[in-house]
């Protein structure tokens, strides 16, 4: 393992492991294409970029025992084939060009401790920065040669010089990556081999042996907390060739009986031509499935007793002030298009048919009481229904005054559709203002993230949003995107 002369390197790398993130960076051998599942023995956490494949190693220092046991086992997992190059950093970027330097020097490894970043990374060359084309040109009649070049310039002027992306490379050249890990889901691929006793000829007869093996593969992965993403199905004929038929569901699926049909549907619209003499189920992509929202409340039903019963237990455990009926209402923000109108429009109906309930009937009753008989038979139904026609012009009343009063106690968002880019300003690894523009927000206060992911299986998002209050006392809603690593404006309260 190579060490740089100008930095300390201890031997057993417990210093790196206590920080809040160690990152290891190799450089793939080229045509290894299980290389993902082969590193699952030295870390849970793995993303691939390109050639590269970044591991979070935190909380892994017993089990490898420092840096050298880190290497080995790195070693290992792709033997017989030997990694180009590896690094070992505490931030992104630097785990990176150590890997590239250690590949270019053809020395094993090398380990950049924490808090040595920018000495490291200040004599690279300034091409290995991540620049746009139209960055790259404007640097390049400054004659700066080296990220330390770069470095060494005053923050301020790189912001009004070349903007955003020339204060993201400034960080970069400093050594101030926050960047981390989106991990891949990846686990080991489960194959299943069927042979019938008797050639099959027809579908109806290959349903059997299909389901056969679905469930075997489903209880396999079942074990796992896994579900089919991409499968297929391999069937070798009595002429010794073999036909395959790739099955990719909606999303990652344990249901044989779903799977089973799928299959079939696919070997319908062709057919194999000869009599199968042999059935192979390869699951080639797995995942963690997915939870339903509706399969919270125990079985998947739609009907409207299930749904009845289900909101009657949730007023029953909370509380009744948990339903809330909306009415919609013309408004331009999406936070105005809808009011809670239940408190208002059940006041407005109580109070209408108590009204008609006590004064109606009972005026009808004395009135009754005083007149002659004749009349008081016509006059109290009279009354009844004017009283009834008042009560419904109070609910009509308190219903359009509710639709149309705003809702109290919330603070309306002005949001930014595309959201636009910020840039975080950070001194001494703490974040104190953000970047919009040529307009600096100071941060006076900032909320607890709140994450949040959705997206389909396969193409994932996730973000933290935050409420931020500016030290002139504004708030602004952001987040960090955690797939383009960077952070956006999203709204401004109004």
């Amino acid at each position: 393992m190579w060490r740089l002369p100008c930095v300390r390197w201890p031997p057993l790398l417990i210093p790196l492991l206590w920080c809040p993130s160690v990152l290891a960076c190799v450089l793939l051998p080229p045509a290894l294409h299980d290389a993902s599942l082969r590193l699952l023995t030295v870390s849970p956490v793995i993303e691939r970029a390109g050639e590269a494949a970044f591991l979070d190693l935190r909380g892994t220092e017993r089990l490898h025992g420092g840096a050298s046991g880190i290497f080995a086992a790195l070693a290992r997992a792709l033997a017989p084939q030997r990694p180009t190059g590896m690094g070992l950093a505490h931030k992104r970027f630097t785990a990176e060009m150590a890997a590239r330097l250690s590949a270019r020097l053809g020395r094993g490894a090398v380990v950049v401790e924490p808090g040595d970043e920018a000495l490291f990374l200040s004599r690279l060359p300034l091409v290995l920065l991540p620049l746009s084309p139209g960055l790259a040109r404007r640097l390049g009649p400054l004659g700066l040669e080296t990220l330390g070049d770069l470095a060494s310039l005053p923050l301020a002027a790189v912001s009004r010089r070349f903007g955003a992306e020339g204060v993201a490379m400034h960080a970069l050249a400093r050594g101030e990556d926050e960047a981390g890990l989106l991990p891949e889901r990846v686990g080991p691929p489960l194959s299943v081999v069927h042979e019938p006793l008797d050639p099959v000829s027809d579908l109806a007869r290959l349903a059997g042996p299909l389901e056969a093996a679905l469930e075997s593969l489903c209880a396999g992965l079942a074990e796992r907390g896994l579900g089919v993403v991409r499968m297929t199905l391999e069937l070798r004929l009595d002429d010794e060739s073999c036909s395959r038929w790739p099955l990719m569901p909606a999303e990652p699926e344990t249901r044989v009986e779903l799977l089973r049909d799928l299959a079939l549907l696919a070997l319908s619209e062709r057919p194999p031509e000869r009599p199968v003499m042999r059935l192979t189920l390869s699951a080639e992509a797995v995942a963690a499935p997915g939870v339903h929202q509706n399969t919270l409340l125990g079985e998947v039903s739609r009907d409207a007793a299930r749904r009845a019963e289900a909101l009657s237990r949730l007023a029953g455990s909370l509380g009744p002030e948990v339903l809330v009926r909306p009415v919609a209402r013309p408004a331009h923000r999406t936070e105005d298009r809808w009011v809670d109108a239940t408190a208002s429009a059940t006041g407005g109906e109580a109070g209408g048919e108590a009204g008609a309930a006590t004064g109606g009937e009972a005026g009808g009753e004395a009135g009754g009481e005083a007149e002659p008989q004749a009349a008081g038979a016509r006059r109290p139904a009279a009354r009844r229904r004017a009283a009834n026609a008042s009560a419904a012009g109070a609910r009509t009343r308190t219903r359009t005054q509710a639709s149309s009063r705003p809702p109290s106690g919330t603070t309306p968002l002005r949001w930014y559709d595309p959201p636009r880019l910020l840039v975080p300003i950070r001194a001494s690894g703490r974040l104190l203002a953000f970047r919009l523009g040529r307009q600096e927000l100071s941060i006076a206060a900032l909320s607890a993230p709140r994450r949040l992911e959705g997206g389909w299986w396969c193409d994932a998002w996730a973000r933290d949003e935050y409420d931020l209050v500016t030290t002139e006392g504004a708030i602004y809603r952001i987040c960090r995107d955690m797939a383009a690593r960077r952070w956006l404006l999203l709204g401004e309260a109004d």
